[in-house]
């Protein structure tokens, strides 16, 4: 186009001189003839100057958005992974969280005592209180999340907190009958133990039990949730 320009230019300057020449130097009819062609020369100038502006102003507009665009592109890219790590890094969380309230679980149905009982229930406290963190991170979040999602995954750590809180509740209203058992009758804790009902729930393993339908599905909801939102699409203005 530049080029174009030019030689289009060149040409331009050139018969403008030559009709000077004409001009200075012809007759009455050629200095007339001249002046014509000189005007249609100046004409011409001035709109291939206006042209070129028009032109290099479109073009100059169109490589700015093209620029914003590209450098928008190249900033939603590195918004979609830190949030990819941001919450894959409360999923883990999470995982973490749940995983020691499994091995809890483990540790008392092995121990079967009093004393096992309250140093597990202990943990599966702090586990309550990352999960009520995480909830919080997530509805709070600087991050636009899908309602739905937003929604189903708070429902699943409502769950969640809400299972482990009964646990908890039940745990400090028996610990003290518990831990006096333990010292007066061993042989009859883990029978106490097993009449507590929402413990009962949690360590029961078939159909009867809480800890698959209730705690573990709401685990595997809120981890698969909290995955999908890690994986949403920063939303872009193009």
């Amino acid at each position: 186009m530049k080029r174009f320009q030019l030689v289009l230019g060149v040409i331009l300057f050139l018969s403008l001189v030559l009709s000077l020449i004409i001009f200075f130097t012809g007759d009455a009819d050629l200095k007339e003839s001249a002046k014509l062609e000189f005007l249609k020369i100046l004409l011409q100038l001035l709109l291939l100057t206006a042209l070129g502006t028009i032109v290099k102003i479109i073009l100059e507009n169109y490589n700015e958005a093209k620029k914003k665009a590209e450098i928008e592109l190249e900033r939603n890219k590195e918004k979609e992974i830190e949030r990819s790590q941001y919450f894959n890094s409360l999923r883990k969380d999470l995982i973490n969280s749940i995983q020691n309230v499994r091995r809890s679980r483990s540790i008392i149905i092995a121990n079967k005592s009093a004393k096992t009982y309250g140093e597990q229930m202990k943990e599966i406290m702090d586990a309550k209180f990352e999960v009520s963190d995480l909830k919080e991170e997530i509805a709070n979040s600087e991050y636009s999340i899908k309602n739905s999602l937003k929604l189903e995954s708070k429902k699943a750590l409502n769950g969640i907190e809400k299972y482990i809180s009964n646990l908890i509740i039940e745990y400090r209203e028996n610990y003290k009958d518990l831990s006096e058992t333990q010292i007066n009758a061993p042989n009859e804790v883990w029978s106490k133990l097993y009449d507590l009902q929402y413990l009962k729930g949690f360590l029961q393993t078939n159909e009867k039990g809480t800890y698959q339908k209730e705690f573990l599905a709401d685990y595997f909801i809120a981890k698969r949730l909290i995955g999908r939102i890690g994986k949403e699409e920063i939303k872009t203005n193009r």
